[in-house]
């Protein structure tokens, strides 16, 4: 992939400043709607295509990054805590939205990923 977007995933370090790489990912990701907020914690996500129409090939990747199940807990407990809803979701995998950029940004799968839902028909006014 060659794009302005895709070198910018690969250098996300630099491009954000970040001192080092991080512990874990949280994306909350456009490809994943439920009722109320909901977070994967699976340790081992698998990863979630969830398009069509594209080559072969693109359905067949792979990208073995753990998930991080004691952060994903952690989020939940936090949203709690300031009275917001949060489910946890363990079968959930990572879709593309998610899966596609951080494998560019961390393509060794060395950082352990989750991803985190919308709420279903959220508008500005909610």
């Amino acid at each position: 992939m060659h794009s302005k977007s895709a070198d910018v995933m690969r250098n996300l370090r630099t491009v954000a400043g970040l001192p080092r790489k991080p512990r874990a990912i949280l994306v909350i990701s456009a490809h994943w709607e439920e009722a109320e907020h909901t977070v994967s914690t699976s340790s081992k996500p698998s990863l979630y295509f969830d398009y069509y129409g594209f080559p072969e090939s693109t359905y067949t990747i792979e990208w073995p990054v753990p998930g991080e199940p004691r952060i994903a807990q952690d989020v939940i407990q936090l949203l709690a805590s300031a009275g917001v809803k949060c489910h946890a979701n363990g079968d959930r995998g990572l879709d593309h939205g998610v899966f596609v950029p951080l494998k560019l940004a961390y393509p060794e799968a060395d950082v352990p990923g989750n991803v985190g839902s919308l709420i279903t028909l959220l508008s500005v006014v909610n």
